[in-house]
Parts: structure tokens; sequence; C-alpha cells
């Protein structure tokens, strides 16, 4: 994989879990979404998928500090088990209809609910932030160097 094909992925990666992030905040303003639209799995997510799958050759990259691959790896699994969380409240016995999972309608929100879920409301964006910030980091190395320099990662 050349350096354009690293900052291509890298940057769909970023701007999926930046979606995924904005799915779930609507599910939090009361709008019923299809639970594959905001998975629950950190494999499942389309930030997920990437990570699983080409994130895992920078770890070959000698620019690329060896702890922080599983550092992303961590916060990304605390996201979606925070994510978890904010879903049992607003949906552990929710019923919604065919037409509702199908086009994602506004429903009313219970205000004690969304004060419940208020303090992992604001861990899912912090971990959203730190997970950006050590990506942004990643993409910074990768563009100082040259495609040469970047052999060393597996070819895919």
């Amino acid at each position: 994989m050349n350096k354009t094909e690293i900052l291509i992925k890298l940057n769909d990666a970023k701007i999926a879990h930046k979606e995924w992030v904005k799915k779930a905040e609507l599910l939090m303003d009361g709008y019923d979404m299809n639970i594959d639209a905001i998975p629950v799995s950190e494999r499942e997510c389309s930030f997920g998928i990437w990570f699983y799958k080409d994130c895992k050759e920078l770890k070959n990259c000698v620019l690329i500090a060896a702890d922080t691959i599983s550092k992303i790896e961590s916060i990304h699994t605390q996201l979606h088990d925070t994510y978890a969380m904010i879903y049992k409240i607003f949906y552990a016995s929710y019923e919604t209809s065919l037409l509702t999972k199908l086009f994602g309608t506004k429903r009313k929100i219970d205000p004690k609910k969304v004060k419940q879920a208020q303090p992992y409301i604001e861990k899912l964006e912090s971990f959203s932030e730190h997970l950006l910030q050590e990506l942004t980091q990643i993409e910074e190395k990768i563009q100082a160097v040259n495609d040469e320099e970047l052999k060393n990662i597996a070819s895919s």
C-alpha cells in the first residue's frame, strides 16, 4: 500500500467514525435508527472494519509507536462499550414498528433518560476526540515521509 492509499483509507476511516458518532447523537436526540446503522460492536462499524484490516498493517511502520495501535484499539473498544450503555438506556424496553425501523422517525425522549445518559454521552464524546487525535498524529507522521520510506508496510 502506498502513501496516498494509506492516507485516503485513514481519512475515510476518520469520516466513518465521525458519521457513526453523529448517528449516535441522533439516536440520543430521539431518532430511531436501525440497529445496523450504529453498530454496537467495534468490529462491525466502518471504522472497526478499517482498523482490523488496513490499520493493523501500520504496526509494521517504524514511524508509528508500538503502543499507538493498541491505544487506538482500546479507545475504540471503550467508545463502543460506552455507546452500548447509552443504547441500553434509551432502547432496552422500547419497541419500534417496521416503518420506524426503516425510516428512522423521531420520537419523544424521556428527559430522565437523557439525564441518566449524560455522563455516558460525555465519555463517548471524549473517547471520540481522543481517537481522532491519535489518528491525526498517525496521519501527520505518514504525510511527513515519502513512499519509499513506507515500503515496510505490507501491501494489500
